[in-house]
């Protein structure tokens, strides 16, 4: 994720406070990544990537078909 998608954000939720945003930006970049990083460089956990950013029904499809029940 780059730091444009939480601009489109802002802009689309303008009620959303900046700072809150920022932080949780920053969470994602000091926490959840590196946490993403370890599990994709762990060949012994199955790791799927899945594209959430889509329509709902989409990333279900992708799900099932990733853990191969479609």
């Amino acid at each position: 994720m780059e730091r444009t998608w939480g601009d489109e954000i802002f802009k689309t939720f303008p009620h959303l406070d900046l700072e809150d945003v920022i932080a949780r930006l920053n969470w994602f970049e000091t926490d959840v990544v590196p946490a993403l990083d370890f599990y994709r460089a762990h060949k012994s956990h199955k790791f799927h990537e899945i594209n959430g950013e889509q329509e709902i029904d989409k990333v279900a499809e992708d799900i099932l078909k990733s853990i191969g029940l479609k």
